[in-house]
């Protein structure tokens, strides 16, 4: 005969349910940089304060690999803390990291010798972007160019790291633009034809400029 006790999971069991995390909650934080700096995590914008977003965009800047605890100080204060600077830094970091962890359950933020973020625990979309962008193929330069935007817009401030990055993203993104563009289609691609005689106009004012 069978039993009539109730059936006891653990909890190991219970968070395996699904195909997602823990009880169906997403397995990786979505970060934007595109647009104003914000972190999403199950269709929820996790709300950042102008420091926590300026130090989300110095570690996104930064690549996979992150960035030294000493340059920290450099990027987040410009270096105008000069007593524990590097340790106020640091402790930047972590704070956020904390926060984070505490709304996802998950590290999404290294803070150690180096400190970034771990790409298995979030997706990145200037990370995504350049890897498209890498890629050369005009089908995945179509999707980097569909979706560009300002990177780091609304930041407070702006750390070599970032202001770095955004040339970076813009070059690629005019390069992109360069090369799929005698394969748009003014009747598919509009947005795209859009885009590219925008970047026309901005480069003929940045041209102007240097002459003058």
């Amino acid at each position: 005969m069978g039993s009539n006790r109730p059936i006891r999971l653990s909890f190991v069991q219970v968070l395996d349910f699904g195909g997602g995390g823990s009880f169906g909650l997403p397995k990786k934080v979505d970060i934007r940089l595109f647009g104003e700096p914000r972190i999403l995590f199950a269709d929820t914008n996790i709300g950042l304060s102008p420091d926590q977003q300026v130090t989300l965009a110095v570690l996104c800047a930064a690549g996979p690999d992150g960035i030294s605890k000493g340059l920290l100080n450099d990027e987040l204060f410009g270096g105008r803390v000069t007593k524990s600077g590097d340790q106020a830094a640091l402790m930047r970091v972590r704070r956020l990291a904390s926060k984070l962890k505490t709304v996802t359950g998950m590290p999404i933020i290294r803070a150690g010798a180096r400190c970034g973020l771990d790409p298995q625990h979030c997706s990145v979309d200037v990370w995504d972007f350049l890897a498209l962008t890498a890629d050369g193929t005009v089908g995945a330069l179509r999707a980097a160019a569909r979706g560009w935007d300002a990177p780091y817009a609304g930041l407070s401030d702006i750390s070599p790291t970032v202001h770095a990055s955004v040339s970076a993203l813009r070059n690629a993104y005019r390069a992109a633009l360069t090369v799929v563009g005698p394969h748009l289609s003014t009747e598919t691609d509009h947005d795209l034809v859009d885009k590219l005689e925008r970047e026309a106009q901005l480069a003929e004012v940045d041209e102007a400029l240097a002459v003058s």
